[in-house]
């Protein structure tokens, strides 16, 4: 078979071929007849054919120009805010400023447009980049991809990167999960981009989240944010979340740390803390001493006057009996007496209650006894200069101090059998020692 007889029967072929791609320019369905009828006559219609390849491109390229800006110019308003809305672009600003941004957006698209014709190229090439023309089709501004939004965790904190619509690029923000909500994320949106008009967050059933859902419960589930004409799809990743079996197990891991530390510190402590009480005890009770003897001297004159009110209180009403029955059985009659002693008996009845409005305690002789006692010792200690405030606030120190000492040393806290006693020299006395010292 000759050359030409192959090259027609190849043409041939590709004209019955059927077409699996839509033709949208006549070059495309008269690419494979104009070919056949070259290898018919190739010699006298190649250049025809090539004028013609070049005349139907030219055409198409017309067909699908952008307007100028003259007709641009010529666009009402809300014509000029479709077309930017159409192209992805914010349609916020004056008449000129939509006009610059839309010949800009034009401009930017006619220099994607192919160069090559098919007068430079043979007639098998020239069908293949056509049909290749053909299936690339520019993809719209507003087309969303993988990477214009996505959540990562960054030392334990997540972190979103949306590609912001004004200047299409990416901006990372960090988020916080508790104290960070919806409302947070939209707001440090429109912040960051003044061009965006709308924004809210939509669930995966197509229901908008309320601005005061936090941003954790918010990352629980895949949702999609809405920036002006643009749906963002997002999905999070999947987080560890606490269990009550874990909790338990750091409770259990947190029990076996504290047993460890005090193996290994408490002991030490205890007894360093026990010495140190020990000095502070001791040192108390040195500066306590010249001060408990001036006290028991003070205490010693209280008690012997408090005992002389107390007989002194009984002879005085055995003068009254005396008295009373004298004039009953010897002066006088009972009948005369009796009134006498009913209002001798009211009186100290009186004198009972006087002694409650004056202390606020009932008269009960333990209390009057302990209050006369009381008297008498600040009374003693004021002539003598004795400072009874500051031996009273050395005294409370001693007993924090005795009582710290029996708790540290106490055997249970310190990890010893309970009938195991820990002797130690200068111990405080105990309640018992105290009052047999007193008496």
């Amino acid at each position: 078979m000759s050359r030409n007889r192959a090259a027609m029967v190849s043409a041939f072929r590709l004209f019955l071929r059927p077409a699996t791609t839509t033709h949208r320019s006549l070059a495309l369905r008269l690419a494979p007849g104009t070919t056949f009828a070259l290898h018919l006559r190739p010699c006298h219609e190649l250049q025809q054919h090539r004028s013609f390849a070049s005349t139907t491109e030219d055409g198409e390229t017309d067909k699908h120009k952008k307007p100028t800006t003259g007709d641009i110019t010529r666009l009402t308003l809300a014509e000029l805010r479709t077309r930017l809305k159409a192209l992805g672009l914010s349609a916020a600003g004056r008449k000129q400023v939509l006009v610059e941004r839309l010949t800009r957006s034009t401009t930017c698209s006619a220099t994607t447009l192919p160069r090559t014709t098919g007068s430079n190229l043979s007639p098998e090439v020239f069908i293949g980049e056509l049909v290749n023309n053909s299936n690339t089709t520019s993809a719209p501004k507003n087309t969303v991809q993988q990477n214009d939004i996505y959540v990562e965790y960054v030392n334990g904190m997540p972190h979103m990167t949306v590609r912001l619509p004004s200047r299409n690029e990416l901006c990372q923000f960090a988020l916080k999960p508790i104290s960070h909500n919806v409302g947070d994320l939209l707001a440090m949106l429109r912040a960051e981009d003044r061009g965006i008009d709308r924004a809210a967050v939509i669930n995966k059933h197509g229901v908008r989240i309320a601005s005061s859902c936090t941003i954790e419960s918010l990352l629980d589930d895949s949702f999609s944010i809405q920036i002006n004409n643009r749906t963002l799809d997002v999905n999070p990743p999947k987080r560890d979340k606490v269990t009550l079996e874990s909790m338990d197990k750091v409770g259990d891991v947190r029990k076996v740390i504290a047993q460890l530390y005090e193996a290994f510190n408490v002991g030490e402590y205890q007894l360093e803390k026990s010495n140190q009480l020990a000095k502070e005890l001791e040192t108390l009770r040195y500066e306590l001493e010249p001060l408990e003897e001036k006290k028991l001297e003070l205490s010693k004159k209280a008690a012997r006057r408090t005992n002389f009110m107390t007989w002194m209180g009984l002879g005085l009403m055995s003068v009254q009996f005396g008295i009373l029955a004298r004039l009953t059985w010897w002066e006088y009659s009972w009948d005369i007496m009796e009134p006498v002693t009913y209002f001798v008996t009211y009186g100290t009845t009186m004198a009972m209650y006087a002694y409650y409005c004056v202390t606020k305690r009932e008269y009960m002789m333990e209390d009057v006894k302990n209050r006369e006692f009381s008297l008498s010792l600040y009374r003693n200690a004021k002539k003598v200069q004795f400072d009874v405030e500051h031996y009273n606030e050395l005294k409370r120190k001693s007993a924090e101090l005795e009582y710290n000492l029996r708790r540290i040393n106490d055997p249970l806290n310190m990890q010893l059998p309970s009938h195991l006693v820990r002797t130690q020299e200068n111990t405080p006395p105990t309640l018992t020692e105290e009052k047999a010292e007193r008496k």
